[in-house]
């Protein structure tokens, strides 16, 4: 081989790797709470160009979650309480990961902090409801929304307001005032009540794409 040559497979080679790079997807770890809604979840962060790996509630989280940067906190039945990986998870990473949660997720993310949850008078299963934004604290996820939008929700718990401790702030309500998003204020940690993989909710696509691309808060390691 020739200098000529050899030079042409120094740049070949540079641009075989600057390929690699930049065509890799970005991996995302799915937290399931063994929830059927968990696989919609992961269908919707594939169409946003996520490889998604997805783990069981139970196992060691943290080791688990070793060298992803994103991690989705799954919607699931129950209570946070009856998850203590999670909540381990969330304390442990708090400031060293991007952390999205889903229904569940997000009350697991109150809870992590010392807010508390309710029991709802009224059963919301399968509900379509109007989500308004908090203009005063906008959500990341849901910055590029309109102020007001139809989401789906299942869920008989939810956070109770004035139990939420100064770090998270609220970001979005239902038509009937419930907590329906929350951002920590100083961590790349956010989560909404509603279910963004449903079909019902308006949206869903560019709430997931914001958070996995164009995350202002991210401090992730």
């Amino acid at each position: 081989m020739n200098f000529h040559e050899a030079n042409v497979a120094r740049v070949l080679y540079f641009c075989f790797l600057l390929a690699l790079k930049y065509n890799k997807k970005l991996r995302v770890l799915l937290i399931d709470h063994k929830d059927s809604f968990s696989y919609n979840l992961m269908q919707l962060l594939s169409s946003c160009g996520a490889e998604t790996d997805i783990v069981d509630c139970n196992i060691d989280l943290i080791k688990a979650s070793q060298g992803y940067k994103k991690v989705i906190l799954s919607p699931g039945p129950g209570l946070p309480l009856d998850y203590p990986e999670t909540l381990n998870f969330i304390k442990h990473f708090s400031g060293h990961k991007d952390i999205f949660g889903v229904c569940l997720g997000m009350q697991s993310m109150a809870i992590a902090f010392g807010a508390k949850l309710y029991r709802q008078k009224e059963v919301m299963h399968g509900r379509l409801e109007t989500i308004h934004q908090n203009l005063d604290h906008v959500n990341n996820c849901l910055s590029l929304l309109p102020y007001s939008f139809k989401a789906s929700l299942y869920h008989s718990w939810a956070v109770e307001e004035n139990s939420i401790p100064s770090e998270l702030l609220v970001t979005a309500y239902s038509q009937n005032g419930i907590v329906m998003g929350l951002q920590h204020k100083f961590y790349s940690i956010e989560g909404v009540q509603f279910h963004p993989e449903s079909f019902l909710t308006e949206f869903g696509k560019k709430i997931i794409s914001q958070w996995l691309y164009h995350n202002k808060n991210s401090n992730s390691e």
